[in-house]
């Protein structure tokens, strides 16, 4: 029966946490993601350095980070390993493909980008010099992996996978040995 009374203070509510959804209005990311990395042109592995990445609205409690990648797979902790987890306090898809996308708390998705060396990529043909990745940041009201919510990022940034300028005619200098 609907009463016009507020329940009493020692009443239990139930209210239940429904699918994580991006916010409305997303907040700016600062990040700090490099721009590019220099490869040995015939490399087709890359550990990505560390990354920062901070909400500029201190109400920001969770994030989706969304990586992705065409022609590299993008590993996460274990390496080699798939380490998709979909239930938990952080949630993993993609792990060992080209769209990867974890969701959890804020610092526990930049920690685990970072997390043992580092986004280790992994050409899937070919050397990965030219190959560029997008990385994407959605503030969201709960966990979430749903791919349809990277669109809904206002922060990213590319960062792209450039040769040094090395051949087989580099020469490093001269020297005698003796």
């Amino acid at each position: 029966n609907p009463t016009d009374q507020p329940l009493p203070e020692g009443s239990d509510s139930a209210t239940t946490v429904g699918e994580g959804e991006p916010w409305e209005i997303q907040p700016k990311y600062t990040l700090r993601i490099p721009a590019s990395g220099a490869i040995d042109p015939r490399a087709t592995t890359y550990f990505l350095p560390r990354i920062f990445v901070e909400a500029q609205d201190p109400e920001v409690e969770f994030t989706m980070a969304c990586v992705s990648s065409s022609g590299a797979n993008l590993d996460l902790k274990s390496k080699g390993s798939p380490d998709n987890s979909p239930e938990g306090e952080l949630l993993i898809s993609g792990d060992n493909s080209g769209l990867l996308i974890v969701s959890g708390a804020t610092n526990k998705v930049i920690n685990a980008l970072n997390s043992s060396g580092g986004l280790f990529i992994r050409s899937t043909g070919g050397g990965l010099a030219g190959r560029s990745l997008t990385f994407r940041f959605v503030a969201m009201t709960s966990p979430t992996i749903k791919s349809e919510f990277c669109s809904r990022a206002q922060s990213g940034v590319i960062t792209t996978i450039r040769a040094l300028g090395l051949d087989l005619s580099t020469v490093k200098g001269g020297g005698k040995l003796k």
